[in-house]
């Protein structure tokens, strides 16, 4: 499971690297997801599977990354988490700080995530999350 997992880890830590790109792509998330990701209005409710779907090629990887991405493939408390995060931070009054992808094999039988908030040990604000994607085996 791991091949289109690791194609939209890549192009979305290129998406999110910065305050400014984060800051674009939060206004993409808002066009589609209306301005707190709930949906509404004709727009789509985001789910994560959904909106990283949008940066992958036709094709084979794009069919198995929604399949990979549906509810019997992972551990719905830590997807769950995962969403919220994203979500919460591309909203119109989120944060809006840089998000990192990694991506690994190490799911077992169902694959989940880790969200890590990162800040700065000075002032303690939010700067960036790591997101850890642990894939089924």
């Amino acid at each position: 499971m791991a091949s289109s997992y690791d194609d939209v880890a890549r192009v979305m830590n290129a998406q999110f690297k910065t305050k400014a790109s984060t800051e674009a792509a939060a206004l993409k998330f808002q066009a589609k997801h209306g301005s707190n990701g709930q949906g509404g209005g004709g727009k789509d409710r985001y789910r994560f599977g959904n909106f990283a779907n949008d940066d992958l090629p036709t094709g084979r990887d794009k069919n198995k990354w929604l399949i990979d991405t549906g509810n019997r493939n992972w551990d719905m408390p830590s997807f769950n988490l995962m969403e919220k995060t994203i979500r919460e931070n591309l909203s119109a009054h989120g944060p809006q700080v840089p998000m990192e992808f990694s991506v690994d094999g190490l799911g077992g039988q169902k694959s989940h995530a880790e969200v890590e908030e990162v800040r700065d040990p000075g002032t303690g604000a939010l700067v960036s999350y790591r997101i850890k994607i642990h894939c089924r085996v």
